[in-house]
């Protein structure tokens, strides 16, 4: 017989009834966004009059707040709103950094192409750690190997040398490398710290963007 919920701490029928009012107006509300933004994005996407690469931060940014939106409906309609502000954050990250980028058109492909080099470099990052070239110290496949479940296991990345050899070629190319110069002359800084040394954190970006007070509210407090 399945177990049943301590109900004094998990009851969620009467969470459901209780937040119903809000329920009710909220979730038809975000799925109705989620679903033009489907269809807002496709436009976007097979309307792009950029050059190479030079739209895609955007539409992956815009993605992302899709997602993460519809993730946000699913919580709401299941009255779970406390794990919704996790995905909530992301989606407030993404939008600053898509507001950034359309900012000023003199700065778009630069902007969009600093982000867009950042992305590789995190997704670098993460395949570096599966190589079998990676320090002992950092090497995920060493912690893996040790480790007995099937499941954990089941999370490495089975051809991380190809993955690297695609991304690496990405940067090489002569369109991306005054970008690239960039991330490695300050491989510390923050994507948007590269073409403006004043915007040392998200906070200095959000007060660029006249948004700091957002930041607090729907990010800072959100961060522990």
């Amino acid at each position: 017989m399945p177990t049943k919920p301590l109900e004094k701490l998990l009851y969620r029928e009467l969470s459901k009834v209780s937040a119903k009012e809000l329920i009710d107006i909220a979730s038809p509300l975000l799925q109705e966004l989620v679903n033009f933004s489907t269809n807002a994005f496709a436009r976007c996407a097979s309307s792009s009059k950029g050059k190479a690469d030079e739209d895609l931060a955007v539409l992956i940014l815009y993605l992302h707040v899709i997602e993460m939106t519809d993730a946000i409906e699913v919580l709401i309609s299941q009255s779970c709103p406390a794990p919704a502000q996790t995905l909530l954050r992301s989606s407030f990250e993404a939008t600053i950094y898509i507001e950034y980028i359309l900012e000023k058109e003199s700065e778009y492909i630069a902007r969009s192409l600093a982000w867009l080099v950042g992305y590789v470099h995190s997704r670098l990052e993460a395949y570096r750690l599966f190589s079998p070239s990676a320090p002992p110290d950092r090497s995920v496949r060493k912690a893996l190997e040790e480790h007995k479940s099937e499941a954990i296991q089941a999370l490495e990345v089975k051809d991380p040398a190809r993955a690297i050899e695609n991304l690496e070629n990405f940067l090489a190319q002569p369109h991306i490398q005054p970008v690239e110069k960039l991330f490695q002359e300050h491989r510390r800084w923050k994507w948007y710290q590269i073409l403006d040394s004043s915007l040392s954190n998200l906070r200095a970006l959000t007060r660029y963007l006249e948004r700091e007070a957002e930041y607090l509210i729907l990010y800072k407090q959100w961060s522990s």
